[in-house]
């Protein structure tokens, strides 16, 4: 074969047809070194051949048409990621299958799916190096739309926006099995959702930034529940505290006296502020400030026996209620 030098400085090796046009095998070298090794026709990159593109770093092999990749073909590129799967014109288009380089910030491993103009899109895979997986729909090389997403810490299965969890009743499922339903924004808990935790326990109201915001109720395994505003994941502002208590008329006189309800002010998950308690069975109550659980300022006890009686005190650092084996002072600042 006679090798052909062009005036550009691009030369060829190859075949040729009656016409002195590039056909069959043939090796055509570019100036800025870029090459194309394969099969011509009239003077085209047409069938079987292999690319290698200085600009951009990378060797496509496999098929072309009309000087461009077209069909299947796979991609080398300089940072050792790979493509395997379909072109149309040069761009990925159709299935593929994407290895990206071994350091990349996402940290990603593979993607397998669809690709429209050169970009994730349709449905597809991510596995990613720490063996985290995701299935869904992909739009504009992010993910976007309704997928699965498997970490070691937890499964979410819901809607996504530019990558990030966002839905207003997606499912979260923990290792540790606590289930989350409901709201996100930018992959945290906003907006009203319901969690069950794995010992029982269950919330269910506003969230902000992963953390219970707003009003809510908080139901406890033992019977008690909270039902009133939080703030950073805790009792925070007004609210009530009701105590699970036996009721019925054959109780006890320890029964009768046991606290059923604090209802008032909170703050850091304790009862802080102005707050009334009532007792079981009983029109007995106490009214006043708290601090961290504990009576503290001015506080009213009105006993009624067949007058009633009032009596006023000044308390510091004493229990809301220390007669008797239950007190608000046990439950603490909950979450």
């Amino acid at each position: 074969m006679k090798k052909v030098y062009f005036n550009n400085g691009d030369t060829y090796e190859g075949d040729k047809n009656e016409l002195n046009e590039l056909q069959g095998k043939g090796i055509y070298n570019f100036k800025n070194g870029s090459y194309f090794k394969g099969e011509f026709i009239k003077g085209l990159y047409n069938g079987k051949g292999e690319f290698f593109d200085v600009d951009s770093n990378c060797v496509i092999k496999g098929d072309f048409k009309n000087s461009l990749p077209n069909g299947n073909v796979t991609i080398e590129y300089s940072d050792k990621s790979k493509y395997i799967g379909q072109v149309v014109n040069g761009l990925r288009e159709g299935l593929g299958k994407f290895f990206f380089a071994p350091r990349n910030q996402q940290n990603m491993l593979v993607y397998e799916g669809e690709f429209k103009n050169d970009r994730f899109e349709g449905r597809g895979s991510i596995q990613f190096q720490n063996n985290d997986n995701f299935q869904g729909n992909f739009l504009n090389g992010v993910i976007e739309g309704q997928g699965i997403l498997k970490t070691s810490e937890y499964t979410y299965q819901g809607n996504f926006k530019n990558g990030q969890k966002s839905d207003v009743k997606g499912q979260l499922i923990y290792s540790n099995q606590d289930k989350y339903i409901g709201g996100f924004i930018k992959d945290k808990k906003n907006g009203e959702g319901k969690i069950i935790y794995r010992d029982g326990n269950e919330y269910e109201g506003e969230w902000f930034d992963d953390l219970k915001q707003g009003k809510g109720i908080l139901k406890f395994t033992n019977g008690d529940r909270y039902e009133g505003e939080f703030q950073n994941d805790v009792f925070d502002g007004k609210g009530k505290y009701i105590f699970n208590v036996k009721s019925g008329e054959n109780l006890n006189q320890e029964q009768k006296s046991q606290i059923y309800l604090y209802e008032g002010q909170f703050k850091n998950g304790y009862a802080e502020g102005q707050g009334k308690i009532l007792f079981q069975n009983s029109k007995d109550y106490i009214e006043g400030q708290f601090e961290q659980n504990y009576k503290h300022g001015q506080i009213i006890h009105v006993i009624f026996k067949t007058t009633n009686e009032k009596q006023f005190g000044e308390f510091k650092g004493q229990f809301v209620y220390n007669t008797e084996k239950t007190q608000i002072s046990d439950y603490g600042p909950r979450k």
